[in-house]
């Protein structure tokens, strides 16, 4: 109801986990003491109000996730970018197919952002690298069709990047990514990514325990420089289009427990120093390609070493060509 905007003192409103079929009441914008806004999982008819922009002063935690209904109209409105206290905002699994607006670049204080599974359009603003103190950002299983920005390498706060399963994400992996030295676990499988994996990548190092790169396009040689993120504990590269030989500087990562580099084009010899790494949990080496044919053709023997931790098919070399019949 309108009279909602008598609850001049209130600072905190949960109005989430109902099922409202109505629009967000315009007079939301008129708590400006509010501190904690929660309007997730209801069933509103249209997006948020513009109205909200006008809590900028206290506004810290903002959850919308879920909140509209199938049908819901209307777009994410510009204001949003005025919430300059705002720390936290949860709008994940929203219908409206609007367009992530530029302005949700302003929001300077988030520390968490979380936008998986939207039906929104269009490309990924590359002024959310403007968000310099964001630590948790997800942005997976969406119906946007963008590059991965550049500009996402000056979000040095970041813990964690859930960047995945993107089914309209192209283009090569910028390799300022490599920037983000604070990041645990960079997770961007399941897009349609190509190109190689930069060398800048290595500066990673520091506390990345996941680098989940698998069911993408890329190709090329795997970069020694994958040895120097010596805090690994799992490497996903499965199902890409990597070349020639698996590179020996994979054992120096002595905390490894989970490497699976099945479903490529790699060739070679597996190197005898992959028996460094502990891999306890998962060593998968060949497989069957997603498209239903064997990919990687090492040549043996396997390490012993390495056969003991690892599921490895040494596949017999093609028979040579039959030659000519005579004339």
């Amino acid at each position: 109801p309108s009279e909602i905007a008598l609850l001049t003192k209130l600072v905190t409103l949960d109005l989430g986990f109902n099922h409202f079929n109505m629009s967000a009441p315009i007079e939301l914008g008129q708590l400006t003491r509010l501190r904690t806004l929660s309007l997730e999982s209801n069933k509103l008819s249209c997006a948020l109000p513009s109205e909200l922009g006008l809590l900028s002063a206290q506004l810290r935690t903002l959850k919308t996730s879920g909140a509209t209904s199938a049908t819901a109209v209307g777009a994410l409105p510009t204001e949003l970018g005025k919430l300059e206290a705002l720390r936290s905002w949860s709008n994940a699994e929203n219908t409206f197919p609007s367009a992530l607006p530029t302005e949700l670049g302003n929001l300077g204080a988030l520390t968490q952002l979380l936008l998986h599974r939207l039906a929104s359009t269009g490309a990924m603003p590359s002024e959310l690298g403007q968000l310099s103190q964001l630590k948790t950002f997800t942005l997976y299983s969406t119906q946007l069709t963008s590059t991965i920005p550049s500009e996402l390498g000056a979000m040095t706060s970041l813990t964690g990047v859930y960047i995945f399963d993107n089914a309209g994400f192209s283009g090569e992996l910028p390799s300022e990514l490599g920037y983000l030295t604070n990041a645990v676990g960079i997770y961007l499988d399941g897009n349609a990514l190509v190109g190689t994996i930069p060398a800048h990548f290595s500066s990673l190092g520091g506390g990345l325990k996941t680098l989940d790169l698998a069911n993408n396009k890329l190709e090329g040689l795997l970069p020694a420089a994958l040895g120097q993120l010596t805090s690994l504990t799992c490497l996903h590269l499965e199902n890409n289009a990597f070349t020639d030989a698996l590179s020996s500087s994979l054992g120096l990562l002595s905390l490894l427990e989970t490497l699976d580099v099945s479903g490529n084009a790699l060739r070679s010899e597996i190197p005898p120093e992959l028996a460094n790494a502990p891999l306890s949990i998962l060593c998968q080496l060949t497989a069957n390609g997603t498209n239903g044919t064997v990919t990687n053709r090492f040549d043996g023997p396997v390490p012993a070493a390495v056969a003991a931790k690892c599921t490895v098919s040494i596949l017999p070399s093609p028979p040579p060509p039959s030659p000519p019949p005579s004339p």
